[in-house]
């Protein structure tokens, strides 16, 4: 490319074809653009093409850098709790990293030179981790208070249990307090109760009054989905009350529809599986929404349906006695011929205090004969029970 027509005197000649070029360009397109910008000159030179110093171009600028590597993707559990990022190591080899999301911590993490045991064992171990403690094998101890039923929390006794880190406890909880409260779905946004729970768990994030909301629709529906499996038990015997009213305010018509029964740790329940308007009081019309309920909840054994004395619930009866299935003619019956019965005392009436003291007073003899019964009973199953222990001993 050098070499001219006369030896040394030809570079010359040839040199002075582009000395110009040079001084223009040889800072700015480098070493690469020199030699470029060589070639097209001696090219339109040995043309006798005039040349254009100004339109002289280097390609220079069009030669594309290889664009440095991509991370692979990953696929490891670990790849939750860091960013993965391609750069330089101290040899200038570009190689992955792993740059923690809670933490200044950085790790060589190539697949085939480094792994990712490090990175395992850092985010498990990482005290800004939100998620640590269902990491962490070792528990925290909690003293728990044993509260009762009519247990105000004051009780001083209780047990030593182990604890842990739980948001999904937390959070069911929270639901539990809402429903079980009745407390309106924008509590939990009150600034009281923010200011309570940041200093109750820093971590936990209270929900919005529309997230708790779906929560709680959703708590409800899988409660219901738990509670139709059980009283669609064959096994499971059921004992029903009801009740209609009318709505002073608006003129309409209710009904509700309670549920009784023992579960498999033998402790009762009562849930209202039914509350909704009906059209009118006549005894035909009450005992069809009773039997649409009775099936829409797939009650199979219903043992007592207990109402009151108004003549319509008569006619309701009968027509459950008709229509139910694996009905028992002697299951459905009037159980209570006296004229007398037990007031409870009920905060919204006035009276209702001085009518149940009144009414117990009156049956102050049934009370006594009560009583009597229950206390030969409890003798007389304390005798059997006493008589198997004795057998059971001499054997």
């Amino acid at each position: 490319m050098f070499r001219g027509g006369g030896g040394g005197s030809g570079f010359i000649r040839w040199w002075r074809c582009f000395e110009v070029v040079v001084v223009d360009r040889v800072l700015s397109g480098g070493l690469i653009g020199f030699y470029q910008m060589v070639a097209v000159v001696c090219r339109r030179k040995w043309q006798d093409q005039p040349i254009d110093v100004e339109n002289v171009e280097c390609d220079d600028d069009k030669r594309k850098r290889k664009a440095p590597p991509k991370p692979r993707k990953t696929t490891s559990e670990c790849w939750k709790y860091f960013d993965p990022k391609m750069e330089a190591d101290d040899d200038g080899t570009i190689i992955k990293w792993a740059y923690c999301k809670w933490c200044p911590a950085v790790f060589k993490a190539d697949s085939r030179l480094h792994g990712t045991r490090q990175l395992n064992t850092h985010y498990k171990n990482c005290n800004d981790n939100p998620d640590i403690e269902k990491f962490r094998k070792q528990r925290k101890l909690a003293f728990k208070k044993n509260i009762g039923e009519n247990d105000a929390g004051g009780s001083s006794m209780g047990t030593l249990e182990t604890w842990k880190y739980d948001e999904k406890d937390i959070k069911q909880s929270l639901i539990e307090l809402i429903v079980l409260a009745e407390l309106p779905f924008k509590f939990v946004e009150h600034p009281a109760f923010i200011k309570y729970s940041a200093k109750m768990q820093p971590r936990f994030n209270l929900p919005s009054r529309f997230t708790i909301a779906r929560d709680i629709s959703k708590f409800y529906l899988e409660e219901r989905k738990s509670l139709l499996n059980f009283l669609s038990n064959k096994d499971t015997t059921v004992h029903l009350t009801t009740d209609t009213w009318t709505s002073s305010c608006k003129r309409m018509n209710f009904m509700v529809l309670t549920a009784h029964f023992i579960d498999d740790d033998r402790l009762m329940h009562k849930r209202i599986i039914n509350f909704r308007p009906i059209h009118s009081h006549r005894g035909v019309d009450i005992g069809r929404e009773l039997l649409e309920c009775i099936n829409g909840w797939g009650i199979k054994n219903v043992m007592t349906i207990t109402v009151d004395n108004i003549a319509s619930n008569d006619k309701a009866l009968e027509y459950l006695v008709e229509n139910l299935p694996d009905k028992s003619d002697e299951s459905v019956e009037k159980t209570c011929t006296s004229k007398k019965f037990l007031v409870s005392e009920c905060p919204t009436r006035w009276n209702s205090t001085h009518d149940m003291l009144k009414t117990a007073i009156e049956l102050k003899e049934a009370f006594c004969d009560y009583d009597l019964i229950t206390s030969l009973l409890l003798e007389t199953l304390r005798k059997y029970l006493s008589g198997l222990i004795l057998r059971f001993v001499e054997r």
